[in-house]
């Protein structure tokens, strides 16, 4: 493949990844909406929808590997920017560009995808705590207290499911 049918690869390359990717931050900003309306049926299938999208995003990205590994080159951002740094200026700019692009979205992914896992986390927690609370197994630092206000200890503590 000549290097001009290189560039245009890339880019097209380019092209569908940012595609992808801007599909994939509107998931996760949907997502981060339903965790925040604790709408798990519209988590699962946003997860679901993003499940779909990523082997994509992979095979993009596995597609831009062999381009670089074809130019001998490694497959990192360094051998990417090698790659670019190869191009005739109007293609350079324009492929330099799209890579700023695509680096910033799959940031801000990354970014929510970090933020949605933190509230999963922080629910799951929640929700472990409260099981736990309902089955008579508290323990840690939690403080259980009777009827009348005085601090019991844990294995005076009735569970929830006994009474």
């Amino acid at each position: 493949m000549s290097n001009t049918n290189q560039f245009k690869t890339l880019a097209t390359l380019f092209d569908q990844q940012l595609a992808l990717g801007q599909q994939l931050l509107e998931l996760l900003q949907q997502e981060r909406e339903a965790l925040d309306q604790r709408n798990s049926e519209q988590v699962r299938k946003l997860t679901e929808q993003k499940n779909d999208l990523i082997p994509r995003l992979t095979t993009l990205g596995a597609q831009q590997n062999e381009l670089l590994q074809q130019n001998t080159l490694a497959t990192d951002s360094t051998g990417l920017t090698q790659f670019i740094n190869r191009a005739p200026q109007a293609v350079k700019d324009h492929l330099l560009k799209h890579q700023h692009q695509l680096s910033q979205l799959l940031g801000q992914c990354k970014d929510i995808n970090t933020s949605n896992g933190i509230i999963i986390a922080a629910s799951r927690q929640s929700a472990e705590t409260a099981l736990a609370i309902l089955r008579g197994q508290v323990g840690g630092n939690h403080a259980v207290y009777g009827a009348s206000g005085e601090q019991l200890s844990y294995d005076k503590a009735n569970p929830l499911g006994k009474a």
